[in-house]
């Protein structure tokens, strides 16, 4: 994560999906068909609260992972 943007990297499965959710569960962005390792977060505003992001990979397994940005 750099000061401007928020970056989500797999270490080892290719990325399908991100959905970006507030602390209270409000869908803030959806990124779909990224099939890449590595993904920018373009167009979330920083705001120094906590994010919910679950990231679907391309073999359909789902992670959740918290974020502060």
């Amino acid at each position: 994560m750099s000061s401007d943007n928020l970056q989500v990297i797999s270490q080892s499965k290719k990325i399908e999906s991100i959905v970006v959710y507030n602390i209270l569960g409000k869908r803030l962005m959806t990124y779909n068909n990224v099939d890449s390792k590595t993904l920018t977060l373009k167009g979330i505003i920083k705001s120094y609260n906590a994010l919910l992001l679950k990231i679907v990979f391309t073999d359909k397994t789902q992670l959740y992972k918290k974020a502060l940005y």
